[in-house]
């Protein structure tokens, strides 16, 4: 499991960015008080917040009209946020963690979540915020914090928060589609619910070139990881209804990896050409192009988006270089409970 449960407030560095970035990929997007910016959508009836945990494609985001919470991460003892590689490149990111000692995230604090949730409400609209999930990071727990302290203060503030229970490139394909309601007219109440349903229908499936990144955050052994390298073992792991992460299995080689990949979106994929795809990649630009190339031989691929997105630095400390994924629209995942999970089901509603 990836957690990010440093609980110390970082709010003291990200209040002191302001809106000086390179904008290498995405001019069009800014930075201010530790929040990416884009030319929002007045005529919404509600304001969304998201975080930079989706994995966002630069050029994705800077058209969806939503505020992104930056999270925080650390190499070798200093602080960055992750502002979308508008200050460094993915290739520059990569390079630099390839030779650090120490890697680490950090928690969004409840304090910074208030301040956020606070001057978002003042503009009037209700506020939904669709955090990163439970099962990476403890920075759900403290937006709800939040949430409660806004609401105990305010009862009518009209302000969701909800765990999309989807990491990386998913989370971004739920807030695409949360967008697109929104523009239609749809109201906060029923975006809110509407999101808490739709979650289940994203999956996603990933490998990893090895696993020297998990080691080095003492996921798994570092003897474990030695061994796997030596024969070759590419994991393959997708994430549970919890947003947990899972081992679906190993392949051997590089491209065996990647086309279990592609047949797994095949064979998964729920086949609406209106839902785009989205590709993420950690420094490994050539093999999501490839990805893209294999689905792209299917011809009912033929005419859907398929997105390709740089793996943020908050997940990418934790993957290491390497790592490529790919999340799509898919059935109810609910409907492969296993059995633990219908029995803990059964039990609740009985105790009603």
């Amino acid at each position: 499991m990836i957690n990010s449960n440093n609980q110390d407030d970082h709010s003291s560095y990200i209040q002191n960015v302001t809106s000086e970035t390179s904008g290498a990929l995405a001019p069009d997007v800014f930075m201010y008080k530790g929040i990416l910016h884009t030319e929002s959508n007045s005529n919404r009836s509600v304001h969304i917040i998201v975080d930079s945990c989706a994995d966002f494609s630069p050029e994705v985001f800077k058209k969806l009209g939503v505020e992104c919470i930056s999270f925080p991460y650390l190499i070798d003892g200093y602080e960055y946020f992750d502002d979308m590689y508008q200050t460094t490149t993915p290739a520059e990111f990569y390079e630099r963690i390839r030779h650090a000692k120490d890697l680490s995230t950090a928690a969004v604090s409840p304090g910074r979540y208030y301040d956020i949730f606070e001057e978002a409400l003042s503009h009037g609209k209700p506020v939904i915020y669709a955090g990163f999930t439970e099962g990476l990071s403890r920075s759900i727990e403290n937006a709800r914090m939040a949430q409660a302290m806004i609401q105990d203060k305010n009862p009518d503030a009209e302000l969701y928060v909800f765990d999309n229970l989807l990491p990386s490139m998913a989370a971004e394909l739920l807030i695409i589609e949360m967008c697109k309601k929104a523009d239609e007219g749809m109201e906060a109440k029923d975006l809110y619910e509407w999101a808490l349903h739709a979650r289940y229908f994203i999956k996603g499936v990933f490998t990893l070139d090895s696993f020297e990144f998990l080691a080095k955050g003492g996921r798994i052994p570092a003897s474990a990881a030695t061994t796997t390298q030596k024969l070759d073992i590419k994991p393959e792991l997708s994430f549970d209804l919890k947003g947990a992460l899972t081992l679906r299995g190993i392949q051997r080689g590089r491209k065996r990896a990647l086309k279990s990949l592609a047949k797994y979106v095949i064979e998964k994929w729920d086949k609406n050409p209106s839902h785009p795809v989205a590709i993420g990649c950690a420094d490994c630009m050539e093999d999501a192009y490839k990805l893209e190339e294999l689905l792209r031989q299917d011809p009912a691929f033929e005419n859907v988006e398929i997105i390709i997105s740089p793996i943020s630095p908050v997940l990418g400390v934790h993957v290491g270089p390497g790592m490529i994924g790919v999340s799509f629209w898919t059935q109810d995942r609910r409907k492969k409970k296993s059995i633990a999970d219908k029995l803990t089901s059964k039990v609740k509603g009985h105790s009603k």
